[in-house]
């Protein structure tokens, strides 16, 4: 007996203590979500030199990028393909980045204009983008170049791509002029320009070889953007600084240079972000790694900008200009096309939308093409991952309206970490990352460098290391530094190595260096970068003419036990010929964070202009169900569906059906069972009774003594409600009555309007017909007097009605006269007299 009453209580909504409670505060808004998170990646220039010197002998770029947009152009019709037309509007995509990542380093926009017929290699150019951009309603963020010209010839350059895109088509301004002769002779009026992609690092194997240090590329980057000012002062400019945010732990020179010389001149900052990481973990490592993947993007995210603070003494938002998880390689499960990819970018991207002014924009890598992307072609077909389900219903279906959301007795988990990309979670504060010490001892060894044949000199208790090169031309990656774990770091965390030190390269003056190369000191994992993937380098050490300052660090996991400094000689195209000096080299050990236990339940609520609201539920845990209880506060849900995405396999690759579901709404509540690794996604329709005086579609079929409320309420002298019966328009719908409004002050009751149903929604509301003082009608379409027929005013017992101004108070119980048809007629000639002078008729006549 006493299992069946605690059953109908949970059925009935009554709640126990240690229940978890969703509430909805569905009339406070917080703000708008930030809708430029909703973007995507384009690739779509030359690619040739970037990923092998092979790629440097193609006659032409590549067909799928400059003549297919890896999927986004139709070249036979010249437009935009219609299938990605409808995947972009699918996910309400709100901005697109052209033309992609490190493809801009080797982007130059001339070789894309023109009319098609004069460009037989390039068909998809910057004007089809934005002609692309445009049928989509989206903003377009423009990467320029950072190394296809020397750094002296960029300021002009990306001016003159400014003036193409955005100024009139007139004498004075030839390259506008250009743009008619093109065919588009209006302006673009693009507002987002990035200068660079990822510029920290070298152009890859593009010839010639290009690498900016920090200082070169702050300065080069003042002259750029004072350049495109000078052009169009409206536009908004973006710096480069690094990828990650894991440089908000250590000192680092380009993030230093950047922040100081740039935030008082640019717009934005730029960073790319890949995380949670999942590369070379197993299923249970992967979840662990995105139980903490919101945590982590928000703690770095705030440190950040606290850095920002730091050196600039003012913050500016961050553009992501590239998200997706960490997971490159190629070996099995291939995470980037999984569920739990689809779960972990969702959860990021909710961290995105609700971030405010600190977040620019975002653009997801990328959801047509290429080796991320959540649509794959291939024979004319296309093909979805389960990515793209994700995209579809969360961006799909979420609004841009927030509202205020709580959540009670939110289940918390904590971990240890174990490998890298997974976090410590403990507790209920966040731990920051703390130093532990200096490095002092370093481990040498030359066998390595000996079997290379690199003449070395390693003098530890001088703090210099010396290699000689002597025609050398194969790329090779000795290790000959060893730095081990302290015994400091905490039990179940990772930690970072920071290396700093001085380089100088001197070439050999009897024997000159020919053609390219590149020197670099990197950090690997010491079980190898094939069983981890873990490594970091810092290059371009053969530009060092003088003794600079440089540093490089590398975050490992907790398994990780030694630290490998290596030499990297990499991109040769010529041979090296010089001496490479490293001095003054000294290490930091660095604890990873602490985040607090994780709550597992995580919600966004939103509002969409019909008034209904959307409540997206991510459940982070790996094995939990968690039931809780669905409200509104102060009003009832009236109905409700849900869509979950959910797959018992998270290492699925395949578009998966999402099923709907009605929810059973009992007394105005909602229960829901978010299943682990899964996320819900809400359609909650409002049930608003007339006493809390906000109305919006369906009325409350409660009966709610409306003469009894307005005698309470409105007694007070000034006090008014306006209570919204009706706010559609003349199509019905099953939600939103046509325009009318009841308007109570002093104990009087005056309709606004009469959309249908009139008569039906104030009986349900049980307000009685004789106590309305008049009607006012505001204009005579149908969806505003259609309920005439049948209201109150031509029925017995109810005021006189006359449109467009108040009637006198008559007592209850006296009969009107006019038919509906004179009504109708009467206020038809009064709105011909009196339209627009409502309020001012009230307030005449001293019933507000």
């Amino acid at each position: 007996m006493r299992s069946w009453i605690i059953l109908i209580a949970l059925w009935q909504g009554l709640l126990l203590a240690d229940d978890t409670v969703i509430r909805i505060y569905p009339d406070r808004v917080r703000g708008k979500a930030n809708i430029l998170v909703a973007g995507h990646n384009i690739e779509a220039g030359d690619t040739r030199g970037l990923d092998h010197a092979g790629t440097l002998q193609w006659p032409k770029p590549s067909a799928d990028m400059v003549h297919f947009g890896q999927g986004n152009w139709d070249p036979a019709k010249g437009r935009p393909d219609a299938d990605a037309l409808r995947e972009y509007r699918e996910v309400r995509c709100r901005m697109l980045r052209y033309p992609g990542g490190c493809i801009a380093h080797n982007f130059d926009w001339r070789k894309t204009i023109g009319r098609p017929e004069e460009r037989p290699d390039w068909k998809f150019g910057i004007n089809e983008f934005l002609l692309l951009c445009k049928q989509l309603r989206v903003e377009p963020m423009i990467t320029l170049t950072d190394y296809a010209l020397p750094a002296e010839e960029l300021p002009a350059h990306c001016a003159r791509l400014v003036e193409y895109l955005n100024l009139p088509a007139v004498p004075e301004y030839p390259m506008a002029m250009q743009r008619a002769r093109d065919g588009y002779p209006e302006p673009w009026n693009v507002k987002y320009f990035e200068f660079g992609n990822e510029s920290f690092h070298p152009n890859h194997s593009v010839l010639p070889f290009r690498s900016f240090s920090a200082q070169s590329y702050a300065q080069c980057a003042k002259k750029v953007f004072a350049a495109i000012r000078a052009i169009d002062p409206k536009v908004k400019l973006g710096a480069v600084a690094l990828n990650g945010m894991n440089f908000a732990s250590a000192k680092n020179p380009w993030v230093e240079t950047i922040f100081r010389e740039l935030i008082g001149v640019a717009d934005f900052i730029v960073i790319h972000y890949y995380g949670p990481r999942f590369e070379r973990l197993n299923k249970e490592e992967a979840l662990e790694s995105f139980l903490t993947g919101q945590s982590m993007f928000r703690f770095q995210l705030q440190a950040t900008r606290a850095l920002m603070r730091k050196y600039a003494g003012k913050t500016l938002p961050i553009a992501f200009s590239e998200y997706n998880i960490k997971a490159i390689e190629n070996a099995q499960p291939h995470w980037r096309h999984t569920f739990l990819a689809g779960l972990a970018v969702s959860d990021l991207l909710m961290a995105m939308r609700n971030a405010g002014p600190e977040v620019h924009s975002a653009a997801y890598w990328e959801l047509i093409g290429g080796y991320f992307g959540a649509v794959q072609r291939k024979n004319g077909a296309r093909t979805y991952s389960a990515v793209y389900p994700f995209w579809r219903e969360y961006m799909g279906t979420c609004a841009d309206t927030l509202l205020e959301v709580a959540t009670q007795n939110n289940p918390k988990q904590s971990q240890f970490a174990k490998k890298l990309g997974t976090v410590r979670a403990a507790g209920d504060r966040f731990l920051p990352p703390k130093q532990l010490g200096s490095v002092k001892n370093f481990r040498f060894f030359d066998p390595a460098l000996r079997d290379q044949k690199i003449q070395s000199k390693l003098n530890q208790k001088a703090n210099y290391y010396a290699f000689r090169f002597r025609d050398r031309q194969k790329d090779a990656y000795p290790a000959f530094l060893g730095i081990r774990r302290i015994a400091g770091v905490p039990q179940g965390s990772g930690y970072s190595l920071l290396l700093r030190f001085e380089s100088r390269y001197t070439p050999d003056p009897q024997k000159a260096d020919t053609g390219t190369f590149v020197l670099g000191l990197g950090l690997m994992d010491a079980r190898g970068w094939n069983a981890t993937q873990c490594a970091s380098a810092e290059t371009g050490l053969q530009n060092d003419a003088a003794w600079t300052e440089r540093s490089i660090s590398l975050s490992v996991g907790a398994d990780c036990k030694d630290i490998f400094g290596l030499l990297r000689l990499s991109d040769f195209k010529g041979s090296c010929n010089g001496l490479l000096e490293i001095r003054n080299l000294r290490g930091e050990i660095i604890a990873d964070c602490t985040v607090p236990a994780v709550e597992l339940l995580s919600i966004e609520a939103s509002k969409d202009a019909q008034g209904d609201v959307v409540l997206v539920g991510i459940n982070r845990s790996a094995g939990k169900t968690i039931s809780a209880i669905i409200e509104f506060d102060g009003e009832k849900i009236h109905s409700a569906t849900v869509r979950q995405l959910y797959q018992e396999d998270v290492t699925m690759r395949n578009e998966f059906e999402v099923p709907q579901e009605q929810k059973v709404v009992v007394k105005g509540k909602i229960t829901h069972s978010f299943p682990p690794h899964s996320m819900s996604v809400f359609r909650l329709k409002r049930t608003l009774p007339v006493s809390n005086g906000f109305g919006n579609g369906v009325q409350s079929p409660e009966k709610v003594p409306a003469g009894n409320f307005a005698r309470k309420k409105s007694k007070k002298e000034g006090v008014m409600k306006i209570i919204l019966f009706g706010t559609g328009h003349g199509d019905p719908t099953l939600t939103r009555n046509q325009s009318f409004a009841l308007l109570v002050t002093r104990g009087r009751y005056y309709l606004i309007d009469c959309g249908e149903p009139a008569n039906t929604t104030l009986v349900r509301n049980h307000l009685c017909a004789s106590e309305l003082s008049g009607v006012f009608i505001t204009h005579m379409h149908g969806d505003h007097v259609g309920g005439a027929a049948d209201a109150p005013g031509t029925s017995p017992k109810a005021s006189e009605t006359i449109p467009g101004r108040a009637s006198e108070h008559l007592s209850p119980g006296r009969e009107s006269t006019e038919t509906a048809a004179r009504l109708v007629q009467s206020a038809s000639d009064s709105i011909t007299r009196r339209r627009g002078r409502l309020s001012a008729q009230l307030f005449k006549r001293g019933f507000l």
